[in-house]
């Protein structure tokens, strides 16, 4: 719940406080899955488990990717220079995320077949990825700008994390 509450506040926060709070939210979405596996972990086999560490390990690659990527472009002046090392950090943000939001939604549908938790929590992790993700399209379009688009994906995990 802290972590969709920083994710929410982080739209707010300005640069420098925005970023940090984004951080710190993304720090706190594995030990939100460490919760619901305690929960689940001997219902729901090797999917969930599967899924879990999906999540975990997705969230630490876009953490740790994201943070160089923006020192990266803070020291360059001219980003051409600094493209070779920036490239492959777009990769690891992107696999991160890739890795996240598919982890998310395998992890809703373990957590359905495991009927541990009300299945309103599994379709949430189901539905919560791709609605974040067209969310931001739609404001990228409607908006032209990179920074709603991005932070408008992370409200929707906000409000499911607060749910």
């Amino acid at each position: 719940m802290v972590s969709g509450v920083l994710l929410l506040a982080a739209i707010f926060g300005g640069y420098l406080l925005g970023d940090a709070l984004l951080v710190i939210a993304l720090l706190l979405v594995p030990v939100g899955m460490a919760g619901f596996h305690l929960l689940q972990q001997h219902t729901y086999g090797r999917m969930g488990r599967a899924a879990f560490w999906l999540v975990v390990v997705g969230s630490m690659v876009m953490l740790l990717s994201g943070t160089i990527f923006l020192k990266l472009g803070q020291q360059a002046g001219d980003l051409s220079q600094a493209w070779p090392p920036l490239g492959w950090v777009v990769v690891a943000l992107v696999g991160g995320l890739v890795s996240m939001l598919g982890g998310f939604m395998l992890y809703g549908e373990a957590t359905l077949q495991a009927k541990v938790l009300p299945p309103w929590c599994g379709v949430a992790f189901i539905a919560a990825p791709p609605f974040g993700v067209a969310t931001s399209i739609l404001v990228f379009f409607l908006f032209s700008s990179t920074t709603f688009s991005e932070v408008s994906m992370f409200v929707v995990f906000g409000v499911v994390w607060l749910r």
